[in-house]
């Protein structure tokens, strides 16, 4: 017996409909990035080939849940945004709404725009983008941050500036790497590696470039992070805290101007099985000093493997290993144990710790480049181009070299040579400027 028409009807009102999310692949379906995420319905998925995407994202998700993610991950997919921020939150987007493993580069603006939303942010590389002003307050050369709670993990923030170019004292420039300006941002693993806060400056004074790491206004969270080579012409190196910031499992070292840490006179961060050391500046200082040796926290050296300036990955005699840091704090930092400072590399990739680095990179003011604690060696010679000595520099108290290239020493590419050229350590390139 067949069943009439509206029964059928009825019946099929009964049963659930089934909405199947999709995957939009660029540049097979959609040309562009953007374009992917334009036709894209919440709880689909952008899939995005290897390549450089010349496009700012500044549309953005436009309140959708969807996952933008690469097929290849951040060292062969690019985002390269130019004059605008490369990629904007700012539709309340939540949790669900993910970007994941992309490099993004070369902004004039930030990096990556989070405006009262809360995205999930994985395993990018934000680098290398500058945003300034010539007319007001600027912040956030990686990053910006402002409201919600977004979670970024697995993220390196790297050779990102802030700058005030406008005449002095001017206004401030906040966070090289990254600014929070309210919300409750959480950060996991995350590398903040060679960024500036610089303010405007005068015959060598610079004026409020304070964070070079970052700059929080905000309840910010921080779990196991590590901060390498960061610099604030004024104050905080690493960091510039406001509130009550939470630190747990984070190394920050070797800031080359600034300070560690640096916190607004009401701020009252809190500081658990952290490392600070070398930080040119101070490490426990100010707002901070008083936790050294409390709740886990040391002054040591991290002993990064460092076969290039951005690998932070630690010895295994490390004070910051799962094996040598202080009871119940396991991994400080983002990076495992993964090379020996004595005795067999852990694996054939492993680098010994000799190798040659020079932070920051083109370097702007001082040069502080590092052979690692081990090596013997105490002359270093700056060499020009055409392979003629500039300067010779003897091995300062702390282990490392610093350099202030004279006012006859015009911007260009130098080399920086260990004297002896001991086994592991090598030449390297750097660019000055003026």
């Amino acid at each position: 017996m067949r069943l009439p028409a509206t029964l059928l009807c009825l019946a099929g009102l009964a049963t659930p409909l089934l909405v199947q999310s999709a995957t939009i692949r660029v540049p097979a379906d959609q040309p562009t990035i953007q374009a992917g995420i334009n036709a894209a319905a919440p709880g689909d998925t952008v899939l995005v080939s290897p390549g450089t995407y010349t496009e700012s994202l500044h549309e953005g998700y436009q309140g959708k849940s969807i996952v933008v993610r690469s097929v290849g991950g951040p060292t062969v997919t690019t985002i390269r945004s130019g004059d605008e921020d490369a990629i904007r939150f700012s539709f309340g987007e939540g949790p669900q709404a993910k970007l994941t493993g992309f490099t993004i580069r070369d902004s004039h603006a930030s990096g990556l725009r989070i405006l009262n939303s809360s995205p999930t942010i994985e395993n990018c590389v934000i680098r290398d983008c500058s945003n300034g002003s010539l007319f007001g307050p600027v912040g956030g050369g990686g990053i910006l941050i402002s409201g919600g709670s977004s979670l970024i993990v697995d993220c390196v923030i790297a050779h990102n500036v802030t700058v005030f170019g406008g005449d002095p004292p001017g206004y401030p420039a906040y966070g090289g790497g990254l600014y929070c300006s309210g919300g409750a941002p959480t950060l996991i693993r995350c590398q903040f590696i060679g960024n500036e806060a610089r303010g405007a400056e005068i015959q060598g004074v610079y004026f409020d470039g304070n964070g070079g790491g970052l700059y929080s206004e905000s309840e910010l969270t921080l779990v196991n992070c590590t901060f390498y080579g960061n610099l604030a012409r004024l104050e905080g190196g690493g960091l510039f805290l406001s509130h009550r910031e939470v630190v747990q499992n984070t190394i920050v070292a070797s800031s080359t101007g600034g300070g560690a840490v640096a916190c607004w006179a009401n701020a009252s961060p809190s500081f658990s099985c952290s490392d600070l050391f070398g930080n040119v500046g101070g490490d426990w200082t100010g707002c901070i000093e008083d936790q050294l040796g409390t709740d886990g926290n040391i002054s040591l050296d991290p002993m990064f493997c460092l076969s290039t300036m951005e690998d932070l990955r630690i010895a295994h005699e490390s004070p910051c290993s799962p094996e040598g840091s202080p009871p119940g704090c396991g991994l400080i930092g983002a990076l495992d144990a993964e090379c020996f400072v004595d005795g067999v590399p852990s694996s054939e990739s492993a680098p010994a710790r000799s190798r040659l680095v020079v932070i920051p990179n083109p370097v702007r003011g001082v040069a502080r480049f590092e052979l690692g604690a081990i090596s013997p060696i105490a002359t270093l010679n700056i060499l020009d181009s055409q392979g003629r000595l500039v300067e010779q520099l003897l091995r300062g108290q702390d282990g490392h070299w610093n350099w202030t290239a004279g006012s006859s020493v015009p911007a260009g590419v130098y080399f920086a040579k260990p004297e002896g050229m001991a086994a592991g350590s090598e030449a390297i390139k750097f660019l000055l400027l003026r």
